[in-house]
């Protein structure tokens, strides 16, 4: 399954606190430490909401590392999140829609402070950076944000990868947007993300 967009687990005046890469860049100096890769987010805002239509597979607690946490199965993998300020009121097997308000953050299990640890895997398991693949701008009734045929102007906070079509595959990756940079799309959006 190829993956084109995911629309951003907050809403409202938020940030990211700490990247993917500084995840993997603190991994490499505390060794043997239990260790989580993904994004950290902060916002006024403390509601999480799932980043594409899923079925909940895990909701639990982990004192040592993730707090609350609740784990959605995807068409295209997995999508974690953690440190909930409580447990999820979601149970196994429960469907959520794309943009549907999942839990509240917190700062439960091993954290510093009040925000969401969000981290995607693909259908093996394997981890991988999802700031590429957000978008924002959806309101939670889970309207699309980009139509075919659109003339869109973008603006990433995130930063986004380039690839030449939809996928995990770092050799798919043409080029990147940095945060702050702009780009204008013209043409067909189909799988624009």
């Amino acid at each position: 399954m190829e993956l084109s967009k995911l629309l951003l687990p907050v809403m409202g005046d938020w940030q990211i606190t700490q990247s993917f890469r500084e995840h993997l860049a603190f991994a490499a100096t505390h060794v043997g430490m239990k260790y989580n890769a993904g994004v950290d987010f902060y916002s006024n805002n403390r509601n999480i909401y799932a980043c594409d239509s899923g079925t909940v597979v895990q909701v639990g607690f982990d004192s040592d590392g993730y707090g609350f946490f609740i784990k959605l199965q995807h068409s295209w993998g997995f999508s974690l999140y953690a440190h909930l300020e409580q447990n999820a009121k979601l149970q196994v097997r429960d469907e959520v829609k794309s943009s549907e308000p999942i839990g509240i953050m917190g700062s439960t299990g091993f954290s510093t402070g009040v925000h969401l640890h969000f981290e995607t895997r693909d259908q093996d398991g394997k981890i991988f950076d999802p700031t590429g693949y957000l978008i924002y701008g959806a309101e939670p009734n889970g309207q699309e944000v980009i139509n075919s045929g659109d003339e869109i102007e973008v603006v990433s906070p995130l930063g986004a990868n380039f690839r030449k079509r939809p996928s995990f595959d770092c050799a798919d990756v043409l080029g990147r947007l940095e945060p702050g940079q702009n780009l204008r799309v013209t043409g067909s959006a189909i799988q624009f993300g």
